[in-house]
């Protein structure tokens, strides 16, 4: 059973009672009913709770019963004498009360616990919602409850939890706004609100933030060895004691089977579009194009269209730094959760320590200028490292993309560790390097080129023309058209008509030197991984 003494004292409040209870860790939930008290001589047992009066204490009748209510007449003047262990729990009754009727009373306590605890382990066993287990929890502390994930975001709460909601609300977007990036933010934090062992905290305990507004009782919840989320239980309308305590301890595991059974555990917050993604990048391949087409259209996306991906890691406390990994994670989780409402079309994931989204401009072949911006300043607000994939126009390059990406981040991390978000196009050229150190054969060819270099060999692929060749000599001859059309063997007006035609298929900005280095290298990788080098190109060299 789940009820001790405390609880019982809980349920008496409204009667005049003193309470001698022993220390809270010993305060256990052991109690499965309540009787009148035996005669002296006859067997007791101890998870029952016996009701005796205070002539039968003088008489030594009951000194070997662990848990006693005894009824003392309001004008009784009598002492309490010792009678029994240390461990003893005793509730007096400072009230003419008759025993048959309080055992009523006591029996009624016992009942309505039994129901809600019926319901919820019937709840549980059916698998209903998290939602609806938390309504009936609720009732047995007369008290909301809440169940917020690592980062404290609210996951799900019972109806009467409007008044707890809002504090949540008021305290985390602070933690996060001012950023826990650096060892003394997260020491302030420890010392004035919730220290680190608390996430490990395997019992229920009291966090008060303010006494004066806001107590209440916080259990961990963990599935195995992993902390998967907290209830979170406020005094908005029951004072909460010891034995509130006690009772958390009893549901928590229950909870920790609906995380089990229900949400999967590590996929907590996951959408279904999330998983959809993260299986992919696990190595998971939809065959049947359909089924792609399907998720997507709850977007309103197609397979094909302009699409970004950018990934977020956190540079903020060194992995080794176990004391405060736990809590600079749930900061990470929650601020990329807030940064999603930023881009207007996208699909957020936390994958492996990292947050990605997937980004689809539409019709614009660019990510605007408010993005960028805000990236930039969560960059710096937090310490993160955050990298932008090329634009790419299938969705399912984007496994690809992902890893190009995550490339492009340890790159730039080591070339300009000051900077916070990273371009694929403006470290391409590097990667490419990275690439042909590695092996190629892993990685479609067309990822390791620039869109605009793609489309212009997709094109000459398909009407057999050589306009990629073409703007490629033009480029690495430093735009001479008298000498690029020599070693094409070519009129230099032929050459001036290829390249406005060019310029009719894609965006080109021939007076920016980035661009022509990201033509220069995605070309190089394009010949290196077909094996065909122009020999224009080799003459160059030699």
């Amino acid at each position: 059973m789940f009820i001790n003494m405390q609880i019982i004292a809980d349920h008496l409040k409204d009667y005049p009672i003193q309470v001698y209870l022993p220390e809270p860790d010993e305060c256990t939930l052991d109690l499965t009913g309540v009787r009148l008290a035996p005669a002296c001589g006859t067997t007791v047992a101890d998870e029952y709770v016996y009701i005796t009066t205070l002539d039968a204490i003088h008489n030594n009748e009951v000194s070997q019963i662990k848990h006693l209510i005894v009824v003392v007449p309001e004008d009784s003047s009598s002492e309490l004498p010792d009678i029994g262990p240390a461990d003893q729990s005793i509730i007096i009754m400072k009230k003419a009360m008759e025993p048959l009727l309080l055992l009523e009373v006591i029996t009624g306590i016992f009942e309505f616990f039994n129901i809600q605890m019926t319901k919820l382990l019937q709840a549980v066993a059916q698998e209903e919602a998290l939602g609806k287990c938390l309504n009936i929890a609720c009732h047995l502390f007369g008290s909301p409850i809440i169940f917020l994930d690592n980062a404290l975001t609210v996951v799900a709460s019972t109806h009467e939890s409007e008044g707890g909601l809002d504090l949540i609300e008021e305290i985390w977007p602070t933690i996060v706004r001012y950023g826990h990036v650096s060892m003394n933010s997260i020491k302030y934090y420890e010392s004035t609100k919730e220290p680190e062992h608390y996430f490990r905290n395997r019992k229920s305990f009291f966090h008060t933030i303010n006494p004066d507004l806001y107590h209440s009782i916080r259990v961990n919840i963990f599935v195995d060895n992993t902390r998967v989320g907290r209830l979170l239980i406020p005094d908005d309308y029951t004072p909460l004691t010891n034995g509130h305590l006690a009772l958390a301890d009893y549901i928590a595991p229950l909870f920790s089977n609906i995380f089990r059974k229900q949400e999967k555990t590590q996929n907590l917050h996951q959408s279904e579009l999330e998983q959809f993604v993260c299986k992919q990048l696990d190595g998971f391949t939809y065959s049947d194009e359909a089924i792609i087409a399907k998720y997507l259209a709850r977007l309103d996306w197609n397979a094909h269209g302009n699409y970004y991906l950018v990934k977020v890691v956190d540079s903020g406390i060194a992995k080794d730094d176990i004391e405060n990994q736990s809590m600079r994670n749930d900061v990470f989780t929650y601020t990329m959760r807030q940064a999603k409402s930023v881009f207007d079309n996208c699909i957020f994931a936390l994958y492996r320590g990292a947050a990605f989204y997937i980004i689809n401009t539409k019709t614009e072949k660019h990510l605007s200028q408010v993005c960028i911006d805000h990236l930039i300043a969560l960059g710096n607000m937090h310490a993160l490292k955050i990298g932008i994939s090329m634009r790419f126009d299938n969705f399912s390059a984007f496994k690809d993309h992902y890893s190009l990406v995550s490339q492009i981040i340890d790159i730039g991390k080591r070339l300009s560790p000051e900077r916070k978000v990273y371009f694929y196009d403006d470290y391409a050229s590097f990667n490419l390097l990275h690439a042909f150190a590695q092996s190629a054969d892993n990685i479609a060819v067309e990822c390791l080129c620039c869109a605009e270099v793609n489309f212009l060999y997709q094109h000459d692929q398909k009407n057999n023309t050589n306009l990629l060749n073409s703007l490629f000599m033009y480029v690495i001859t430093e735009r001479s058209l008298m000498k690029a059309a020599e070693k094409l063997h070519i009129h230099r007006n032929t050459l001036v008509y290829r390249l406005e035609k060019i310029g009719d298929l894609i965006e080109m900005d021939l007076e920016n030197p980035i661009f022509r280095l990201r033509v220069i290298s995605s070309c190089l990788a394009l010949y290196y991984c077909n094996a065909n080098v122009p020999s224009e190109y080799l003459e160059k060299k030699r």
